[in-house]
């Protein structure tokens, strides 16, 4: 835990709250600790407290609440921006009567405890926080036993958590692609039989999570798992029109999946990219030859393979 983190648990502390390093970042340094194999990268910075929304702006006046989220906030301290969260849970399923909404922005309300506030974390290697005295909270041990075997599982249900908010099929793979960790038996069985309700999404949310799973470092292997399990066949909303979610790549095979790897191309690539790998030819050498990263002869080596 780096010093400046203390420093704001302290802060927190001292005005009566508990306050928590929790986040991408403390999953990471603590993932490394375990397997003693610092692989994974260290991400944002996140403190999360049971102080109320007004009560963080008291106590750090420029902190700047989230537009979409009124309980997280950001500040710069130091050299470093850090989030700021209180304990909230998020709902994005209402159900009154036989009708059925489904939110893509969550209803959210303040939560007292940490235990509660793991409940938006969705998976267990998610739900860790560090105290100032260095202590590692977790929901329950299979975190920690998750973390240490590298298993990806939902801390509930995992078809009720996956219908509630059918993104949270993507984010599965998201944490694949980020960490390398495997996606538990019964939680990919669950993906499978819920990722057509992908089809209540609109296509920017499904797009975002699509490119967060396209920078991980274990994109690939990710991206055979997705394809294996038959996901791009799934359709999300567009304009009110049902959309498969990345129709490039549907019906292709594992070979082309290997040639992108070959390459080298999928780190930082944005989505457009490989897409245009499987639709238009000139629209994809114009993409490649602009990204500067690639040869010419490698340019055109990939587009004979693709374009024959």
């Amino acid at each position: 835990m780096q010093d400046s983190v203390k420093a704001i648990l302290g802060i927190f502390n001292r005005a009566g709250f508990e306050a928590y390093y929790n986040g991408e970042k403390c999953r990471n340094e603590l993932y490394n600790a375990v397997v003693q194999n610092k692989h994974l990268k260290t991400l944002n910075t996140t403190i999360i407290t049971n102080a109320l929304p007004e009560e963080i702006k008291r106590i750090f006046p420029r902190a700047i609440e989230n537009e979409n989220n009124k309980m997280i906030f950001s500040m710069e301290f130091g050299n470093e921006v850090i989030g700021i969260e209180s304990f909230h849970k998020q709902t994005y399923y209402l159900k009154n009567g036989n009708k059925e909404t489904f939110l893509t922005i969550p209803q959210i309300e303040h939560v007292n405890t940490l235990k509660e506030d793991y409940q938006r974390k969705i998976f267990t290697i998610n739900c860790v926080a560090q105290d100032i005295n260095d202590e590692y909270h977790y929901e329950d041990i299979s975190a920690y036993n998750d973390m240490e075997k590298g298993i990806i599982r939902t801390i509930d249900n995992p078809k009720d958590v996956f219908f509630e908010f059918p993104i949270r099929t993507l984010q599965a793979f998201t944490l694949m692609s980020q960490t390398g960790f495997l996606i538990e038996k019964n939680t990919l069985k669950s993906i499978h039989s819920t990722m057509r309700y992908l089809r209540n999404m609109p296509s920017e949310l499904v797009g975002k999570e699509l490119r967060k799973i396209m920078t991980g470092r274990y994109v690939m292997q990710t991206l055979k798992l997705m394809h294996k399990e038959g996901i791009f066949n799934a359709k999300c909303l567009d304009e009110d029109k049902k959309i498969k979610i990345m129709s490039p790549f549907h019906e292709c095979d594992d070979t082309k999946f290997d040639v992108l790897k070959r390459f080298r191309i999928s780190n930082e690539v944005e989505l457009e990219l490989w897409a245009v790998l499987f639709e238009d030819k000139k629209q994809a050498y114009e993409e490649l030859i602009t990204s500067h990263r690639l040869s010419e002869k490698e340019i055109h080596t990939i587009l004979r393979f693709f374009y024959k």
